[in-house]
């Protein structure tokens, strides 16, 4: 399902840093937490193997062929429920055939060009009026940036100043400890309307047991003892970086036009297993 932003409604994002007790999240280290439990060591912050740039062109030749096969290769990995850049499946091109062509008439292609943000990426293409097509890319498991189904027509924002620092900061708390208490009221305070946990279901309840429930997030949240948020800066899109105690995630944000900055999604950057339920 595609997900479009707001027209003229910027996004933002930061770095959100979950440190296990006294380790310094460099990887390698373990520390204990404050129930007395040894935590786990963290993981290093990954690495792009390829930069967003690099992505380009393949990209475009999607958009413009319009192709099932070679689109969905770009699309992050757990959004398709499928492993980072596997070929494209039968049932995937059967279920939105038109995918790769309903993006190209909003995205370009020309992509004029690209920017990275830690494990977070900006593609912008040509719009009317001055304006710019922008879409969301993530860092994925495999360490290539892929397509995280969020795009927009905003103001020119690569180069821009990152001005909603602490207001996006106070946001990623709120998320993260909504998401620690199983606190559903307060996660959907803080979940965009455009979110793809909001789209891809239904009532404020689904909403909740997508994220409080998940087999990825919820549980590595669970599992870090200690959370401290920092921002990495960027342009009006950019995304969240949150190391716990057994892999990456991004949070991405975006500043809805009636709520102020919200989270839009939640994707892992290192490779994960499913935790046992």
């Amino acid at each position: 399902m595609k997900r479009t932003l707001a027209t003229g409604a910027p996004c933002f994002a930061v770095a959100v840093f979950l440190f296990g007790g006294c380790g310094n999240g460099g990887g390698g280290n373990s520390s204990t937490s404050t129930g007395g439990e040894p935590a786990a060591a963290l993981v290093g912050r990954p690495a792009a193997k390829r930069p967003i740039s690099a992505e380009v062109p393949g990209f475009e030749r999607a958009l413009e062929s319009g192709s099932c096969k070679e689109f969905q290769p770009f699309i992050f990995s757990t959004i398709r429920g499928r492993p980072p850049g596997s070929p494209a499946t039968r049932v995937e091109c059967r279920r939105e055939p038109l995918l790769a062509a309903q993006y190209a008439r909003r995205i370009g292609p020309p992509i004029s060009r690209a920017r990275q943000f830690g494990t977070g990426a900006l593609m912008e293409a040509p719009a009317s009026h001055g304006n710019k097509e922008y879409t969301v890319w993530v860092l994925d498991g495999d360490g290539r940036f892929r397509f995280a189904e969020q795009e927009g027509v905003f103001h020119p924002e690569i180069g821009t100043p990152f001005t909603a620092r602490i207001e996006a900061e106070r946001v990623a708390r709120s998320f993260v400890r909504a998401v620690d208490e199983h606190d559903c009221p307060a996660l959907l305070k803080v979940l965009h309307e455009k979110s793809r946990f909001v789209e891809d279901k239904e009532g404020a309840s689904a909403s909740c047991r997508a994220v409080l429930d998940g087999v990825y997030f919820a549980p590595a949240i669970h599992a870090t003892p200690e959370l401290e948020i920092d921002a990495l800066g960027g342009t009006r899109t950019f995304a969240f970086i949150v190391p716990t105690a057994s892999a990456y995630f991004t949070l991405t944000l975006g500043q809805s036009p009636e709520e102020g900055i919200r989270v839009l999604d939640v994707l892992p950057n290192t490779p994960l297993e499913p935790a046992e339920t």
